[in-house]
């Protein structure tokens, strides 16, 4: 039987980027992870804050001599915590002394990595990359040219069996409160495992992916590539592991989230018509009630201190129906697309302009009789919300320097008896004329989330998560433009 190699990289402190505290308690409980498994023969472990000439002459020495040894390599695993970035030809790790000038010195690269792994030779090749993208800032290219580059690196570097996994999509955030969010449910799908049980990789693929379309839903997305055939173990899970993980958790001051799950009791069916109705609401004043927290929520917001002196924050609140037209939204269409599937559930109707389709140029009679067909076009919408406070809002960031960038955050919000649905979007404006400015609907993105009107603290936490986004799209700008120092969000 051969070996069992890890490499892990965690990266917590950064010399002109955000710090990312979250990363060092990420590195420590992945690295008690390995080891409780007992399948790793050798561990190189690096956590420390040391710069890119360091951290790739440790790697390289481990790769070589792992190489030089007449072992056979069983599985090696690779795990990185910490800033990432895309250019348009590959996707880096960025370490510690990380400059944007010099990019490819003060990162891996990951065809770099996949290079290290190629020359190990491993039966299967593990790549866990849990990035701090920050948005759009370190991940700039769209999702299917990241997707090729990742793809591609696979081929070239021809990798047989592999698992690549990644903590979220190129346009999204990756999350942390004391642990990042993805690492996190990493350790949490080994830790639901049942004790004397193998937990696979795809099992922790698969829980992580649940994990994330319910618990941490609209937050980010994992991506997995995968070219194995999904029967490769990660460990046998013991008690002692377990324990010894949970300890260690305990110690950093983590506490992972239990995944949801479905209990099923037995009720009558006037029980459950009792339960359901619960989250109804039977008085407008309840959703009155929720739109003015919104409101109050917004009017209380503030920028971090570091920027706070950069921009003048405003908040208006309009109706879309009265004084103002759903045109006026950037990239209404898609607003309008979203709502078509959705009108159903709440109180809005989709106007439409109906269309016809060319007639046949041959100007046969018949066939214009059973070929023309009408094709419905959604222009507007009539929104049937009664007198709530507003259901518009936008917060303008206005830069007060003219070299930086002033920022729009719409939110829309649609109600029904039971819940609201929010849609938000957060873009740049551009100087268009002198002192005429626009928001580049190409960088803009409607998201949406439906919460229940009566949960209120879900509610909070959801437009005080909105407004984090907001701020960290402005500061992940402002670390790019001017590499600053200290300006960790996460």
């Amino acid at each position: 039987m051969g070996v069992k190699i890890a490499i892990l990289i965690g990266v917590s402190e950064y010399k002109d980027i955000g710090n990312l505290d979250a990363c060092l308690c990420d590195i420590e409980v992945m690295h008690e992870l390995l080891k409780q498994t007992n399948n790793y023969n050798e561990i190189l472990f690096i956590k420390d804050n040391l710069n890119s000439r360091q951290v790739k002459d440790q790697v390289i020495e481990f790769v070589k001599k792992h190489e030089s040894s007449e072992e056979e390599i069983d599985q090696v695993f690779f795990y990185f915590t910490g800033h990432g970035k895309a250019s348009s030809s590959d996707v880096h790790f960025l370490l510690s002394d990380y400059e944007n000038a010099k990019l490819n010195d003060t990162s891996l690269q990951n065809s770099e990595v996949d290079s290290y792994l190629r020359l190990l030779s491993p039966k299967l090749a593990v790549k866990v990359v849990d990035a701090c993208y920050s948005g759009a800032t370190y991940i700039k290219d769209d999702e299917q040219l990241v997707e090729k580059t990742l793809r591609a690196s696979i081929r070239t570097q021809e990798l047989k069996d592999c698992y690549f996994m990644f903590s979220s999509q190129n346009d999204e955030p990756s999350h942390a409160q004391r642990l990042s969010y993805f690492t996190e449910s990493f350790v949490q799908a080994v830790l639901d495992q049942d004790a004397g049980t193998t937990i696979r990789f795809k099992n922790i693929t698969d829980r992580i992916s649940d994990t994330f379309n319910s618990i941490y839903k609209d937050e980010q997305t994992p991506k997995f590539i995968n070219q194995a055939n999904l029967t490769e173990d990660f460990c046998f899970v013991t008690t002692e592991l377990k324990e010894q993980i949970e300890k260690k958790l305990k110690n950093i001051g983590a506490v992972t989230s239990e995944p949801v799950v479905e209990v099923k009791e037995e009720y009558s069916l006037i029980e459950l018509v009792k339960q359901e109705a619960g989250d109804y609401c039977t008085d407008f004043s309840e959703i009155t009630n929720a739109i003015n927290k919104i409101g109050e929520k917004l009017e209380e917001f503030t920028l971090p201190n570091h920027i706070a002196d950069l921009y003048e924050l405003s908040v208006n609140k309009e109706f879309i129906n009265r004084g103002m037209s759903i045109a006026n939204i950037g990239k209404y269409e898609s607003v309008l697309k979203l709502l078509e599937k959705k009108q159903k559930d709440y109180f809005v109707n989709v106007i439409y302009e109906e269309e016809e389709e060319p007639t046949n140029p041959y100007g046969l009679a018949v066939w214009d009789v059973f070929n023309k067909k009408k094709e419905k076009k959604p222009i507007d919408l009539e929104v049937l919300s009664g007198e709530i406070p507003f259901d518009s809002i936008s917060i303008e960031f206005k830069a007060k320097y003219p070299s930086l960038k002033s920022y729009k955050c719409t939110l829309l919000i649609f109600l029904s008896r039971l819940n609201l649905l929010i849609l938000n979007s957060v873009a740049p404006y551009k100087e268009i004329a002198w002192n005429q400015f626009e928001t580049e609907k190409e960088k803009m993105k409607w998201t949406y989330r439906e919460i229940k009107i009566k949960h209120t603290q879900n509610l909070i936490d959801t437009i005080q998560r909105i407004l984090g986004q907001c701020s960290d799209i402005i500061i992940a700008e402002l670390n790019e433009k001017f590499a600053m120092q200290g300006t960790a969000t996460e």
